[in-house]
């Protein structure tokens, strides 16, 4: 018996190699200060981040999987690709395609019998054409698809489709599509929603959390576009996740874990998707002694651990048009 303890990981795009080292020391110093975690919830790359924690999978032997040549050659954006990019965005909306993103998922979440997840964990998307944010519960049946959905960058990624009928019936409600079983959804980057949405159940609202983020403005850093393909996105994409910090912190124990990405990271990977093994190790290692290193000087504010059994699963819902202050907690 722990004291329970959610995480949610922020957006990352092509820096979740960066996230993947905070996460690993983050989590490491949680469970040996006495935290169990109970759940996790990412948005855009940090829903990788979550799925790759939540399956127990080294980040190291994941990118080895993932970062084939010919695996990497469908994520090149710009140079010789850009005429392709230009294409696609034309076609699909985005530079990059989706389903090639999803494929790659499927073939490297899972190379063995796909096990359990080790904690209820959830990935948060904006649904474009209802309007509404969604977090799904990630399966090992549907996690390629929903992650994608999660990481599908505006301009950069085209969005994902999924039939209304695939759905979880909980979501076909909200999204009052229950009578167009036959119609499509279509997904984006879980960066456009207000906030992280979650609705705990009874019992679990005093349950503390912590939003891990790799992006609040650091005073001094250029935050100029590194490039036209940047630019278009950045400015499709408003970051909303941490908007609601200060009211969700009233009602809960919050804490917002920040390690800064470098600014030279951030000009060479921000919008990199074609990752090397090497280049993302750099990240990784980066990500996790920065990580380490603020967790040493500056430790969490997090409540006194205390011996308790871990609660009941976790149900996740849609944050209602006006929500409740007893159980809607981001």
């Amino acid at each position: 018996m722990t004291q329970p303890i959610g995480v949610m990981y922020a957006t990352a795009g092509g820096r979740y190699p960066f996230m993947a080292g905070i996460a690993d020391a983050l989590e490491m110093y949680l469970a040996d200060n006495g935290y169990n975690i109970v759940f996790r919830m990412g948005a855009s790359g940090g829903s990788l981040i979550s799925a790759l924690q939540s399956m127990g999978l080294d980040f190291e032997t994941w990118l080895k999987r993932a970062s084939t040549p010919k695996r990497m050659g469908r994520m090149k954006l710009g140079g010789l690709s850009s005429l392709n990019n230009l294409f696609n965005y034309a076609t699909t909306g985005g530079f990059l395609s989706s389903k090639k993103i999803e494929e790659i998922f499927q073939d490297t979440f899972f190379t063995k019998t796909p096990t359990d997840l080790l904690c209820p964990t959830y990935a948060v998307s904006w649904c474009e054409s209802s309007k509404k944010p969604v977090a799904f519960r990630l399966t090992t049946g549907n996690m390629a698809s929903r992650v994608a959905a999660s990481c599908a960058l505006p301009v950069g990624i085209s969005p994902v489709q999924i039939q209304n009928k695939e759905l979880e019936p909980r979501i076909q409600k909200v999204l009052g599509v229950e009578d167009a079983p036959e119609d499509y959804s279509v997904f984006r980057d879980g960066g456009m929603c207000n906030g992280f949405p979650l609705k705990m159940i009874e019992g679990m609202i005093n349950i503390p959390v912590i939003v891990v983020t790799i992006d609040l403005h650091v005073p001094g850093e250029d935050r100029g576009h590194i490039n036209v393909f940047h630019k278009l996105m950045a400015k499709e994409l408003q970051v909303k996740i941490l908007d609601n910090i200060n009211e969700i912190a009233s009602r809960r124990s919050l804490s917002v874990f920040c390690v800064p990405c470098p600014a030279f990271l951030n000009r060479k990977y921000a919008v990199k998707f074609d990752l090397t093994v090497e280049e993302g190790m750099e990240m990784y290692a980066a990500g996790r002694t920065l990580a380490e290193s603020r967790l040493w000087v500056h430790p969490l504010n997090l409540p006194k651990p205390v011996e308790i059994p871990t609660p009941e699963p976790i149900a996740v819902d849609l944050v209602p048009p006006e929500p409740e202050a007893s159980d809607t907690v981001i």
